[in-house]
Order: structure tokens, then sequence, then C-alpha cells
């Protein structure tokens, strides 16, 4: 049986640069993606 892919929201103050937490959401957000699920990011700071 195959499972419906998930809408996925992650939330956190910054997303941007080389710090810890940004650079574990990169990974995290491959990984989902190759999941097939669908991905979206809330943050004071956001970058690409």
């Amino acid at each position: 049986m195959q499972k419906k892919p998930l809408r996925v929201g992650i939330i956190s103050t910054r997303l941007s640069g080389t710090d810890g937490v940004s650079l574990e959401v990169g990974k995290w957000a491959c990984v989902l993606r190759r999941m097939g699920h669908e991905l979206f990011f809330c943050a004071g700071e956001l970058g690409g």
C-alpha cells in the first residue's frame, strides 16, 4: 500500500546561512522531498 504524500511545515526563528539548525533543516528537507512530501517553510529570517 502506497502512503499519501504529506504537507510538512518547518518553523524556525532563522533558516539562513550555515548555522547548525539551517544545515540540518536542509538535510531533512532533501530527504522529505525525495520521499514525495510537499514542504513549507516559515521563519523570521528565511534565506536561500
